[in-house]
Formats: structure tokens, sequence, C-alpha cells
């Protein structure tokens, strides 16, 4: 349960070191934090409404929890809607309305004081909190600094991720896919909902602070200027900032498609062999043209869309033969890559799971128990950081991709897109024929599935009606 604190405040003054007290006084477990400050990282969103803050506060925690640094976003709009209920109008954001402000302020810090709490947690893990919030002020922005260096957190270790926007195409989607959709305006009809948020934007507009040079010179930030045609960084170094500024330089808030497919299935998925680098089985053969002919279809239909159209969709695949095979009828451009290769099998290539059972017992149980790897092969964890330098390429993207990979190469593709943990993926069931499409969004991402074994079927009895085959296969497992 979330207990909002407490805080009152004159309007008219800075935000000082009582008040701040104030808020987490309530709480004795909290008045006085102490986090390592040699593990734990904090990143405070900053930017007025739609300019996509919680769609990057997303993006950084789903990476960095992939790449397996614990994190947790605080959201304040998800705290204000937990202790107040959604709806509130925009005069709910008036700063002339003092109890509201105070509010506000209450609810903020009452996600600050959480974040606290949790970095307290396990002190000895590597850690990185994120504030998602507007953070529109430098008075409130000195007041987060100042309860941060407090709780053990120095300035350098304090990361400041500001989006500017002002695009009136991108913020009018903005408005429209996203916050329209929230729970605030569930009751409200479209024209009321983008009414009452344009005038809750130009309440904060009135405040509104940006980050200056001028006046925060000693603080670590990052300027992301019309959804990252322009950055500015300062005081930004070390492992952690740099992986944040490598992946908010390779994205975006515009919309897009992925779609991720398992190449067709393999003369050796047939036998039940591991690894290898086979051609397609007639099955595979007979989804390699489906799938041809289901990205086509779905082209033609989504012609006039924005977002979920393939126009101009590339296709992936590994440099192995049965992903080639798979897209090679499909008519669009084509991009190889060998980091999207299958995971090594090591010295268990070609063998079937029970001959690994039955000449290497020990290790045939341990990765059963903890999917940990093959023996002088690749575990989850290589393949995680194999895999990276793709993932970067691929949220550089704005057109549609089409990824036609292998099982376990595609369940780790799979959970850094929905911001799973990297822990998870070794279960994550990636099924023959089947295509997956993923669309991020501000809240994570949605996906749905095409099972295509049934169009598979059917092209394989047209295969044995031209002769192509002489028996229908059964699929393999």
């Amino acid at each position: 349960m979330i207990n909002c604190v407490s805080v009152d405040e004159d309007l008219d003054k800075v935000e000082s070191d009582a008040e701040e007290d104030e808020v987490f006084k309530t709480d004795p477990t909290i008045s006085h934090p102490q986090v390592s400050s040699n593990f734990s990282f904090v990143v405070v969103m900053v930017g007025l409404p739609a300019r996509g803050k919680s769609y990057i506060a997303r993006q950084i925690s789903k990476y960095m929890n992939w790449l397996g640094v614990q994190t947790e976003v605080f959201n304040a709009g998800e705290y204000r809607r937990k202790i107040l209920g959604p709806g509130q109008k925009y005069e709910f954001w008036d700063t002339n309305h003092k109890e509201n402000y105070s509010m506000r302020k209450k609810i903020s810090y009452t996600a600050l004081a959480d974040l606290i709490q949790w970095l307290q947690e396990h002190k000895s893990q590597q850690k990185c909190a994120i504030f998602d919030a507007t953070n529109s002020t430098r008075a409130r922005r000195s007041t987060i600094l100042k309860k941060l260096g407090r709780a053990n957190i120095p300035k350098h270790r304090v990361i400041f991720v500001e989006s500017i926007c002002n695009d009136p195409k991108i913020l009018n989607r903005n408005i429209m896919d996203i916050k329209i959709k929230s729970y605030d305006y569930q009751e409200a009809t479209s024209e009321e909902a983008k009414e009452d948020f344009l005038s809750r934007i130009k309440t904060y507009e009135e405040v509104y602070q940006t980050i200056e040079d001028r006046f925060d010179s000693e603080m670590s930030y990052i300027k992301m200027v019309e959804v990252g045609k322009k950055f500015v960084m300062n005081k930004i170094g070390g492992y952690i900032p740099g992986r944040i500024t490598s992946l908010l330089m390779n994205s975006h808030i515009t919309p897009r498609t992925i779609l991720l497919s398992r190449h067709g299935e393999s003369e050796d998925n047939t036998k039940g062999l591991l690894g290898g680098d086979s051609q397609l089985s007639p099955r595979g053969r007979a989804y390699a043209k489906v799938l041809s002919e289901f990205i086509t279809e779905q082209h033609e239909l989504r012609r006039n869309y924005d977002y979920l159209s393939f126009n101009n969709i590339t296709v992936w695949t590994s440099t192995m033969k049965r992903t080639m095979m798979t897209s090679s009828q499909i008519p669009y451009d084509k991009l190889q890559w060998r980091q999207l290769d299958e995971i090594d099998a090591g010295i268990c290539e070609g063998m079937t799971y029970a001959q690994v059972e039955e000449s290497m017992p020990k290790e045939f149980a341990a990765r059963q128990a903890d999917k940990f790897g093959y023996p002088r092969g690749e575990s989850y964890h290589d393949m995680i950081y194999r895999i990276e330098p793709t993932l970067m390429e691929l949220e550089r993207q704005r057109e549609p991709v089409l990824i036609i990979g292998h099982q376990a190469v595609n369940r780790v593709i799979y959970a850094y897109l929905m911001g799973k943990k990297p822990i998870d993926c070794v279960e994550i069931p990636i099924p023959l024929h089947t295509v997956m499409e993923i669309l991020p969004n501000a809240y994570g991402a949605t996906e749905k599935r095409y099972d295509l074994n049934d169009r598979v079927d059917k092209e394989l009895i047209k295969m044995l009606e031209r002769g192509e085959i002489d028996h229908i296969p059964k699929q393999s497992h």
C-alpha cells in the first residue's frame, strides 16, 4: 500500500531543506537512509508532458535489466492514480492553486521516498532507479539532488535525462496514442481528452525551466532534442552512464512494428539434432512460401496505415542456411547478421538431447536445472552480450523489421523487447511457423501472434500435388 507523505509549503518560496525533511520523516525507516554509493545510480527524467519521458524511462529500465543491472521505474503519474484515483482535470496542475500544488508535491516525494527505500534494499547489488516525473523546475531538481545526497548518492551518480520536443506531428501522436488511452481519460471522449491534456501541458509550460549549463554545470545530464536529432551531455562517464547514453542515442519515440519468426523447420529439427547448419525440410520450405505470402498480404492490407504499416520493411536473418532459405522468397531488402546465429552448442553440436544425457549426464542435469550453457559452447548470458550490437541497431530503426532467427536467439530478443528479465528468457516458447508482431509503446510493448501452421499444411498438399514431395511429413517438435 502506498502512504502519501505530508508536506506544506508556501508556493512563493524555494523548497527548503526543512520541508524536504518533512516529506520523509513520516516513515522512520527512511528518515535518514543510506545507500551504497558504489553500486547505485539514479536517473531523473525531466520534460513537459507528451515528450516521451515514460517511454524513455521504460527503455532504460528494460535495457539495464536485460544487462543484469536491477532497475525499477518510479512513475509519479502512477502514484497519483493509486493515491487519488484517475481522472484529475487540468486544474489539478495549476500552480496557482496552493492545495493542488501541495498534493502534487506530496505524491512526487512519496515516489522519491520509495525510490530511496528500494535502493536501500540489498545494498551490495548494482541497481539503477528511475524517477519518472516532469521535474520541471530547478528548485525541484535541486531538492531531489539534496535528498539523494543525504542518502549517500553523490551528484555524479544522479543522471538527469531531459526530453525536449516541439514537433507538432510527434506531439499530437503522443497525445492521441498514449495520453488519451491512459486511465485518466477512460470516461472522456477523444476531443475532451485532447482539450484537457493540452490545457495540462499549458500549465506546465508556464513554469517549466529547461536544464541549462549556466545554471546546471555541476549536474550530470543528457538532453535529447527533437527525438534524438541533437544531444547535449554534461559530466557523463563510466559504464552505466555510457550504456544509457548509447541506448538513448540509438532510441527514438517513433512507433514502429517489429516481427519475430523462427526459421522454417530444418532437416536437423526433424532428427532432433542440436546446432548444425542444415537446409530446410519440406515443411520448412512450405513455411518459406507461406511466410512470403503472409508478409506481402500484410503489406497490402496496411499500405495506408501509419506506424502499423509494412512500408519499407527490412528482413534480418542470421548467416545460417535455414534462416536465409526461409527469407529467400520475401521480396524485400535483406540483411544478414552473424550476431543472430543460433546458440553455439559446443561439443553437443549434432547430438540429440538423449545422446547428451547418455554421454554427459552431469552436464545434461546441470543444464536442465538452470540452462547454464553447453560444454565448450555458449550460455544465454553469453548470447545477451553477443546480440547487443544488433539490438542497438534494432532500436535505431524507424521502419518495420522482420527478424528470421533461431529459438534461443529469438528468446533473447523477445525477452528484451517485452521487458522481461534475462533469467526468464530460457523458458519462453518460440514455436515454429509462427510470426510474433511486437509494438513498443510508452507503457512497454504489445504482442500479437500469427500461427501459420494451418497454411503450411495446405501448402504441403499443393507441393504433393505438384510432385515436389512424395508424402506429407509430420511436424517436428
